[in-house]
C-alpha cells in the first residue's frame, strides 16, 4: 500500500523565512519526500490535519492547491498501481 501525506518540512527554512511544503511517500516502510513548489510558516501549518490553518484567504487558496497537487500525484499512483498490480 502506499501512503502520500502533505506536509511542511520544519527542518529547512527558505531565505524568505518559510519551510516547504512537500509529499512524504510511504511504501513498504520507506519514505521518500516530493516536493510541491510551495511553502508557508511552520506556524501557519497544522501538522495534525496535515494543512494550513485557514486563518486567511490565501492560506485557503494554499490549501486548495496543496490538495489539487495531492489529486495529481493519486492519479499517477493509481495509474502504476494498474500498470503494476505485483506492487500492492
Amino acid at each position: 500500500m502506499i501512503h502520500v501525506k502533505p506536509t511542511c518540512d520544519k527542518r529547512r527554512v527558505k531565505k524568505d523565512g518559510t519551510n516547504p511544503i512537500l509529499f512524504r511517500i510511504s511504501f513498504n516502510g520507506e519514505s521518500r519526500d516530493l516536493s510541491t513548489g510551495l511553502s508557508c510558516h511552520s506556524q501557519d501549518w497544522d501538522y495534525k490535519k496535515n494543512r494550513a490553518k485557514p486563518r486567511n484567504y490565501l492560506l485557503e487558496h494554499l490549501n486548495e492547491c496543496v490538495a489539487e497537487k495531492e489529486i495529481k500525484l493519486l492519479t499517477k499512483v493509481r495509474i502504476i498501481l494498474n500498470e503494476y498490480p505485483e506492487i500492492s
